[in-house]
């Protein structure tokens, strides 16, 4: 590539579980989710989402993953 790779974000509370598994590309687009979804928690306290996020390479894996925002 001619431009350095993309890295997850730095200095979140996630990073280093994030970095630890999916240092690329891949954790840079988890880790970016993971601040949207912290900051429209932070908007609206009271609004309970919920999201389908559909990733795959070649073969589709199901994978049920929760994950809770403490605020």
């Amino acid at each position: 590539m001619a431009v350095p790779d993309h890295l997850p974000i730095e200095l979140t509370p996630v990073a280093a579980r994030i970095s630890a598994n999916h240092n690329n590309r891949y954790g840079a687009v988890v880790s970016s989710l993971y601040a949207f979804w912290v900051a429209r928690q932070a908007s609206n306290p009271d609004r309970r989402d919920v999201t389908s996020i559909v990733l795959f390479d070649s073969v589709a894996e199901v994978r049920n993953i929760s994950l809770s925002i403490e605020m």
